[in-house]
């Protein structure tokens, strides 16, 4: 080892110990500087405030703390919303349910006909994003950079599909 190298290893195993020493290694203080990079947490209509990936389309993810509970709160449920326009008001008495295309006969429901004509259901089941837990993949991949929070479990109600 060159007089020059051993100069460099030793600045550098200085470096490395002022650093220990001196350096943020407090948990709170590091927990701390990272909450400027954490999303903001914003209160969308009919909505508790929930980390705000994006608000226009809204990417909303539930907070991690409320995943100690079985059945997660739909004022709590994560929203990922793929379309470019956003419904502010449905008009329920001219909503129609419609099927067709590759069927025998083309079908049109009104939401009275939903609630009187089939038999309800309830069925509890996880929904989770496709990319839940993206940010934390260790090779960077595109899509929205969800943390854990693109996930919940709810009490499904309505009408069979088939």
């Amino acid at each position: 080892m060159t007089q020059s190298s051993r100069r460099k290893f030793l600045g550098l195993g200085l470096t490395m110990t002022a650093v220990g020493l001196f350096g943020k290694n407090n948990k709170n203080e590091i927990i701390a500087d990272n909450a400027q990079f954490a999303p903001p947490m914003i209160a969308f209509p009919q909505k508790k405030p929930l980390k705000t990936i994006s608000d226009r389309p809204p990417l909303l993810e539930s907070p991690r703390d409320l995943f100690t509970q079985t059945i997660t709160p739909n004022d709590q449920f994560f929203v990922r919303w793929h379309m470019p326009d956003i419904p502010t008001f449905i008009d329920l008495s001219t909503f129609k349910l419609q099927v067709k295309g590759n069927v025998n006969t083309p079908l049109s429901l009104s939401l009275d006909d939903l609630k009187s004509k089939f038999e309800p259901v309830e069925i509890t089941s996880v929904l989770q994003c496709g990319g839940n837990s993206r940010s934390f993949y260790t090779s960077p991949t595109h899509g929205v950079q969800w943390g854990h929070g693109a996930m919940g479990c709810a009490i499904w109600r309505g009408v069979r599909l088939k």
